[in-house]
């Protein structure tokens, strides 16, 4: 959808819509060479469920044909921007568990796509770019490992490294990062490997002045039993510095999207 009018009251006027067909690279390939990997990797915990290696090797079955191939990429995290005029977003398919990126230089007239992300049950990524360009991937777990994925591409976006672990739980649930005006790094996760609500009862907020190689500063965000969810979160800093925070706030049996906004000092409030 693209659209040029989108500062009013309401939704934006969208002047046009229509489906973008993907075509990622080395797909068939990188699901091949997870499946080499995945025992090694996980050992008998791929097991547990059943799940995990019947979606993979459905996965690999899929990735042989073109059309499969294309269909099924969806968005969840912001897209950030590498330049004054190229724009990159994540991609994830459900149907085989990894993620792509996105690019366009032209307004999204045209795009090109990456190779995916190496390594089992990384989707939904949340960008961020390092100081040097190099670009970081954190994103939902459905491996049996369940800690947050990270994955980091030294090209711009277009090949991957193999997926690894954060130390940071994740109860299959999306994460948001964003970098800070100062250079700082936060993260927006629920860090519980499961329970009540899938896990999605705490959401915190973590805080990284090395560009997220450690993640010492942590507040909670929202904290509750089974009766409320808090998940899907998106962060991010405005121009005046606030940082600005919206998730699903789901109090059983509503459902409601709710927004705060706090500034560094805040995050750093009662202790780490």
């Amino acid at each position: 959808r693209t659209s040029t009018d989108y500062e009013g009251e309401g939704p934006p006027k969208w002047d046009w819509q229509d489906v973008l067909i993907c075509r990622p690279q080395g797909l068939e390939e990188a699901i091949a060479d997870t499946a080499s990997k995945v025992d090694e990797k996980f050992g008998e915990s791929f097991d547990i469920e059943t799940k995990y290696r019947g979606r993979l090797e459905e996965a690999g079955k899929l990735a042989k044909e073109k059309l499969w191939r294309r269909l099924g990429w969806m968005p969840r995290c912001s897209p950030i921007m590498l330049n004054e005029n190229r724009m990159m977003i994540g991609l994830y398919s459900d149907i085989f568990l990894c993620s792509i990126a996105a690019f366009t230089e032209d307004g999204g007239e045209s795009w090109e796509f990456s190779h995916p992300t190496q390594g089992y049950g990384g989707i939904q990524p949340a960008l961020v770019q390092k100081k040097n360009g190099d670009i970081v991937a954190m994103m939902r777990d459905k491996s049996p490992a369940k800690r947050i994925r990270r994955s980091l591409s030294t090209d711009g976006g277009m090949t991957w490294s193999d997926t690894g672990e954060m130390e940071i739980p994740n109860p299959d649930s999306s994460v948001s990062a964003e970098v800070l005006d100062n250079g700082h790094w936060v993260l927006v996760c629920n860090d519980t490997t499961g329970g009540d609500r899938g896990g999605r009862t705490r959401l915190v907020i973590f805080l990284s002045e090395d560009e997220g190689e450690t993640w010492p500063i942590r507040k909670v965000i929202e904290e509750h039993d089974k009766t409320c969810a808090a998940a899907y979160p998106t962060v991010r800093q405005t121009r005046d510095g606030t940082i600005h925070c919206v998730y699903t706030h789901s109090p059983s049996p509503n459902e409601t999207i709710k927004h705060i906004w706090f500034d560094e000092d805040w995050i750093r409030e009662e202790g780490k």
